[in-house]
């Protein structure tokens, strides 16, 4: 679901990265996916999994919540994910970025009730999202052919192993309670999706090719983090931190 969070972003542009089949990018693409055929049978058993189930299970979910809740959740969770940019932004040498994703932890878990609000961000303390396949990217390992992983998602080689790593160092929950780690996962998963009902209907319906959509967002993002670039930052917003005066 964590790909799915950055398609919000980027679903305006479905049409051009569906219809540039002739491009030099999309012939880089297609030198970047030798396993094609694969991964289009993973990603149909992916759909057909997210139709049938995820996103009626969110559409409900969307129907007995309400927005700010959503987001809050989204926030908390984000907020539990602390160790993997942590150890994403120490293994590419960036102490900055380091010390401000821990100031950012030790407010919105404290003045931010456990992460479900962002002060640190109204208080100018950015994100800086990291992960271990990132920091191998930086390093230099090369990220090998794109790969469509079941259930997960968008991937490659390098990053799969990357995932792994990312997966025990975000399992502190499990650790502690299993049932509470796996009420997180449940939430986190149907709530993401929620968030991202309307983005993904109309990425389906802009793009001519949906498989070609997913592989090129998800591609050119992980080309720009490696190069340094942070995903745009979310444009649905707040809490009670953003209060603004009446006119």
């Amino acid at each position: 679901m964590k790909f799915w969070r950055r398609v919000t972003a980027l679903a305006a542009a479905a049409a051009l990265c569906a219809c540039a089949t002739s491009s030099p990018l999309e012939r880089a693409a297609n030198d970047d996916d030798p396993w094609g055929g694969m991964n289009r049978l993973t990603f149909r058993f992916n759909d057909a999994l997210d139709v049938s189930l995820l996103e009626p299970t969110a559409t409900g979910w969307e129907w007995v919540t309400f927005e700010g809740l959503r987001l809050s959740i989204d926030k908390a969770v984000h907020n539990l994910r602390f160790p993997v940019r942590l150890v994403g932004n120490l293994a590419q040498g960036e102490l900055r970025a380091t010390g401000t994703e821990t100031a950012r932890f030790t407010i919105n878990s404290t003045v931010g009730l456990l992460g479900f609000f962002d002060p640190a961000r109204h208080w100018g303390i950015e994100k800086h999202e990291a992960d271990f396949g990132q920091a191998m990217g930086v390093w230099g390992v090369p990220a090998g052919p794109y790969l469509m992983l079941p259930v997960f998602g968008p991937s490659s080689p390098r990053d799969t192993f990357g995932r792994a790593v990312d997966m025990v160092l975000s399992a502190g929950p499990g650790l502690i309670n299993p049932i509470a780690g796996a009420a997180i996962f449940g939430v986190n998963l149907i709530n993401g999706r929620a968030l991202l009902l309307e983005p993904v209907r109309e990425a389906k319906r802009a793009s001519l090719d949906y498989y070609v959509f997913v592989r090129d967002v998800w591609t050119q993002r992980r080309r720009r983090m490696i190069l340094g670039e942070q995903p745009e930052a979310e444009t649905i917003d707040d809490d009670f931190y953003d209060i603004e005066d009446d006119e």
